[in-house]
């Protein structure tokens, strides 16, 4: 199986990206667990499709920041190495604002290719929204749950 371990899943105009009802039911039940503290993971899968979730716990407790630790990071990354799939993102919330890039998420991303998801939970109804982040470009991306 070719193999690429940084995935690109925008790199398809016509599709959607596409994502789990399963994985996102997890994702609410693991983010909820850490507020009121920012919850992070990095998503795997193929193409387009987020099949895989490698929760990263921040290294600072904050309502506001996230920081994941290198050795974290490179766990995960091999982790999904192992599983053959790419990484394709990361997740993180906003347990007291909205479901938009701060600045200091926008300062702080460096993989234009990647999806960056923001669950905000400011509301009484959790709000997922996608988006592609590029030289402190923002694009909000729909996608569907399957």
């Amino acid at each position: 199986m070719n193999h690429t371990l940084l995935g690109s899943p925008f790199s398809h105009a016509d599709q959607s990206i596409l994502i789990s009802k399963t994985l996102v039911s997890q994702l609410l039940v693991a983010a909820k667990q850490q507020l009121p503290y920012e919850f992070t993971a990095l998503l795997g899968g193929h193409q387009n499709m987020i099949t895989s979730s490698y929760p990263a716990s921040s290294e600072v407790a904050s309502t506001d920041t996230f920081l994941i630790s290198p050795s974290i990071f490179f766990q995960s990354i091999a982790q999904m190495k192992k599983q053959q799939e790419s990484w394709l993102g990361v997740l993180h919330t906003h347990p007291l604002s909205p479901a938009v890039p701060s600045s200091l998420d926008i300062q702080g991303w460096h993989y234009p290719q990647l999806c960056y998801w923001i669950l905000s939970f400011a509301t009484e109804i959790p709000d997922l929204a996608l988006y592609q982040i590029s030289q402190g470009h923002v694009q909000r991306h729909s996608y569907e749950i399957i």
